[in-house]
């Protein structure tokens, strides 16, 4: 019994639940870093999801040193608790940071879409952005278009959509200057976009 609550503590909850959340922080600093400008503030932002991982592990450290779970049927009951209490809102502040980089991430690409489409180029036509900038709108019309021509036009009406996604995402960090490829790549990615237009519509 005890061995069974020790390795469900530390393989299970342990681990997915608490180290895992620990080193999202990490990335979750780096990747805000990589958005800012200054590099005092990139320094910063990757310091404090150093900082705020190492405050997680310790909390919960210092929490099994002073409570130990007992080694009977209510240590299960406890070591449940101990993680909702102590990692709960570690994890809740990770989806917190998640969900708000979804929602600039996808604000950036809609922006970037309207602006791809307002060229008039044709890899983005401007009846398409509400579709692209849902991932609800482009399953169903992935759905549509299997059930037009089957697992062939959803692959195609994938790839193309994903074209469009990575031309818009390569806009995007042209402007923010975080990438020194050649303008001739984005302009290979808008060709790419056409051409898979030419095939879907064939």
């Amino acid at each position: 019994m005890a061995a069974g609550i020790q390795w469900y503590g530390r393989q299970v909850l342990g681990l997915f639940f608490g180290h895992a959340t620990y080193t999202a922080f990490i990335g979750a600093g780096v990747g805000i870093a990589r958005q800012l400008h200054g590099r005092r503030q990139k320094v910063l932002a990757i310091m404090a999801g150093f900082i705020v991982a190492i405050a997680g592990h310790f909390s919960w450290d210092a929490w099994a040193t002073v409570f130990p779970i007992q080694n009977t049927l209510f240590g299960l009951v406890e070591i449940h608790l101990r993680t909702l209490i102590m990692t709960g809102p570690f994890t809740a502040a990770l989806i917190a940071l998640l969900l708000f980089g979804i929602r600039y991430e996808g604000q950036n690409l809609l922006e970037q879409m309207r602006k791809e489409a307002g060229t008039g180029q044709g890899a983005i036509l401007p009846e398409e952005v509400p579709t692209l900038a849902s991932p609800w709108q482009r399953l169903k019309q992935r759905l549509q278009a299997f059930q037009r021509a089957g697992p062939r036009g959803y692959l195609r009406v994938s790839r193309l959509q994903t074209a469009q996604l990575d031309l818009a995402m390569e806009r995007w960090h042209r402007e923010r200057k975080e990438i020194d490829t050649p303008l001739e790549a984005e302009e290979q990615l808008r060709q790419r976009v056409m051409e898979l237009r030419h095939w879907v519509a064939a």
